[in-house]
C-alpha cells in the first residue's frame, strides 16, 4: 500500500483482529461488518425478538444518527423484550463504537458497510478453483478468473463511455455530474439532486461561520450545513465525510444560496470519476510497475474497439439515407 494505511477496515467479530489492527495500523478505524453482525444476531438472539431481529436491529445500523437517540432506543428495546441480562446483547453493546451508526459516521468508509466485496470475490474463486488442483492447475484456473474479470471490466468501461444515463432534471450541475462521475455515483447524485428541489432552508451566522438549516418539512429531521471562512461546506448528515458524495442539503446550498451552477472541484473525488483509473501504478520504491503483457493486450483491444465505435458513429452521422 506504498506505506499508507487504510482509514477504515472492516472485519468480523474476531477477538484477535482488534489487537492486530491496533498494533500494526494504530491510526486505522476498525469497524465490524454489518452483515456478519446481523448473522450473529440471527444466531444468538433471533428467538428473544420473536423472529424480528432484523427489524429490531436495523435502525441501529443505518437510521439513528445521534448518540442520545441510540441510547434511548437501545434501553427501550431492552425493556420491551426484557433482555437486560442477555449476554450477546451486552457484548455487542460494548462494541457499539465499531458498528452503531452515530459512532461510525465520523470516519471515511467509501460508503461500505460490510466485507461483502471480499466475500463475493471469494465465492467467485470457488467457482473456478478446487481443493484437488495441483500448483500448475491452480495458476491455470486462476488466470481464467483474471481474464474473465478483465473482460467484465472492458464491458463496464464501454457502458461507462457509450451508454449515457438519462438526466431526469435538465440542469447544468446534473449534466456535469453525468459527464464526470461513474454510473453508480451519478445515479446517487441524481437522487440527491431531485430531493434538493423539495427542501427548505434558512440562514444564520455563528462567529465567522455561516450556518444553513435545511429540512423537507416541519416533521423531518433538520440538517445543518456550515460554510467555513474558506467557503467549504460541511453537512451534519456527514454523507460527504463518510462516502465522498454530495448530499441533497449541500446541493441545495450550492444552487439556491450560493447560485453555483456546477459542482466545485473540491467536491469531486477522483475515485468516483470516469478518469479514476487513468494513472500509473508505482511500487513502494516509487518505480512504475510494468504491466502484465496480457493486460497490455486487453488495453490494445480496448483502444481498437473504442476507435472502431468512433468511426461507426461518425459514419452513421454523415451517411445519407437511401430510399
Amino acid at each position: 500500500m506504498s506505506g499508507k494505511t487504510p482509514k477504515t477496515i472492516f472485519t468480523d467479530k474476531d477477538a484477535a483482529m482488534p489487537k492486530a489492527i491496533l498494533h500494526v495500523m494504530p491510526s486505522t478505524y476498525h469497524r465490524l461488518c454489518t452483515w456478519h453482525t446481523m448473522q450473529n444476531a440471527l444466531k444468538h438472539v433471533n428467538g428473544v425478538f420473536r423472529g424480528e431481529v432484523k427489524n429490531v436491529l436495523s435502525g441501529f445500523f443505518y437510521e439513528i444518527e445521534d448518540e442520545s437517540d441510540f441510547l434511548m432506543a437501545w434501553n427501550h428495546m431492552l425493556d420491551e423484550y426484557n433482555v437486560h441480562e442477555n449476554t450477546w446483547l451486552k457484548s455487542i453493546f460494548d462494541l457499539k463504537e465499531k458498528w452503531v451508526y452515530p459512532y461510525v459516521r465520523h470516519a471515511w468508509s467509501a460508503g461500505m458497510k460490510s466485507t461483502q466485496l471480499s466475500e463475493s470475490f471469494n465465492a467467485t474463486l470457488k467457482e473456478y478453483l478446487k481443493s484437488d488442483l495441483n500448483v500448475s492447475q491452480l495458476f491455470m484456473h486462476f488466470e481464467r478468473v483474471v481474464n474473465d474479470k478483465r473482460y467484465k471490466e472492458l464491458e463496464a468501461e464501454y457502458d461507462l463511455l457509450y451508454r449515457l444515463v438519462n438526466v431526469k432534471l435538465n440542469a447544468k450541475m446534473s449534466i456535469q455530474a453525468r459527464e464526470v462521475f461513474t454510473k453508480a455515483i451519478f445515479l446517487e447524485f441524481q437522487h440527491e439532486f431531485k430531493q434538493d428541489v423539495e427542501l427548505n432552508m434558512n440562514c444564520t451566522t455563528n462567529g465567522g461561520n455561516i450556518i444553513y438549516s435545511v429540512n423537507m418539512d416541519f416533521a423531518s429531521k433538520e440538517r445543518h450545513v456550515k460554510m467555513d471562512s474558506d467557503n467549504t461546506l460541511s453537512c451534519s448528515c456527514r454523507m460527504f465525510k463518510m462516502k465522498g458524495a454530495l448530499c441533497s442539503h449541500v446541493i441545495k446550498i450550492l444552487r439556491d444560496a450560493l447560485n453555483i451552477k456546477e459542482i466545485p472541484t473540491q467536491y469531486i473525488l477522483k475515485r468516483w470519476t470516469k478518469q479514476s483509473r487513468v494513472k500509473c501504478v508505482q511500487d513502494m520504491h516509487g518505480c512504475e510497475i510494468q504491466e502484465d503483457p496480457k493486460l497490455q493486450q486487453t488495453y490494445r483491444y480496448r483502444s481498437f474497439v473504442l476507435s472502431s465505435l468512433e468511426y461507426l458513429v461518425e459514419f452513421r452521422r454523415v451517411k445519407k439515407p437511401i430510399f
